[in-house]
């Protein structure tokens, strides 16, 4: 039989209540960004999947290629042209004078000395989000079926020498990649005539990923995972 009075589990009822003001939502929000916290681990660890890979050469205009990226993000519900999450995978180069020498006498090299796109992919929903480092969207006519920039048909030079929509923006200068050049904005070489630093003329490939999380009414309203890797 208990000895528990009325009075006294009304009061234990009470404070039971009270308490749930303020361990239910600790263990929700435990919940919550725990759910988050492996939802960005996984979209690191995707990010330096593909830029390994791109970093090889993997060529992603590639149907097939697509569909891998895609398979590797599934449980983030990325598809190949929709679901949660847009993959953005931009090949990158520092243009030096040494670049500029193939534009015909009168061309001017808009593009010296600025990182520019010289190819451009995507997997993923693209209205979910634009790169950080270029003035998107790049017109399309710019870009052949493979990503690639198209070339001036006669004379022949890449039109990333001359178009400035294909310069990367101020965000990217804060990512402290550097191209060390001389007073004739040439690349300076170390002893065996290597270009220092990241050389120019040299493809450099640039991964974005962002993923959409779930809002939170009155805290975070339009959420989102974005992971960059450069290599």
């Amino acid at each position: 039989m208990s000895d528990t009075k009325p009075t006294q589990s009304g009061v234990a009822a009470i404070e039971f209540s009270l308490s749930l003001l303020l361990w239910l939502p600790l263990m929700l929000g435990t919940l919550f960004y725990g759910a988050e916290l492996i939802r960005d681990l996984q979209a690191v660890q995707l990010a330096r999947d593909i830029a390994s890979m791109y970093a090889r050469n993997v060529d992603f205009s590639q149907a097939a290629n697509k569909s891998f990226v895609a398979r590797l993000g599934r449980e983030l519900n990325l598809q190949v042209t929709g679901g949660s999450g847009v993959v953005i995978l931009t090949t990158i180069q520092f243009i030096s004078k040494n670049e500029c020498n193939v534009l015909p006498t009168g061309t001017a090299c808009t593009n010296l000395l600025h990182w520019v796109v010289t190819q451009r992919n995507t997997v993923g929903d693209t209205s979910l989000r634009l790169s950080s480092y270029t003035s998107d969207p790049i017109p399309s006519t710019l870009f052949d079926s493979s990503g690639k920039v198209l070339s001036n048909a006669s004379p022949s030079y890449p039109l990333y020498l001359t178009d400035s929509r294909l310069q990367l923006n101020t965000n990217f200068n804060a990512t402290g990649l550097t191209v060390q050049t001389n007073s004739s904005n040439l690349p300076v070489t170390d002893s065996s005539g290597l270009p220092v630093a990241y050389g120019a003329g040299t493809s450099v490939y640039v991964v974005e990923v962002y993923f959409k999380s779930t809002p939170v009414p009155g805290f975070r309203n339009n959420p989102g995972l974005y992971v960059v890797t450069i290599s």
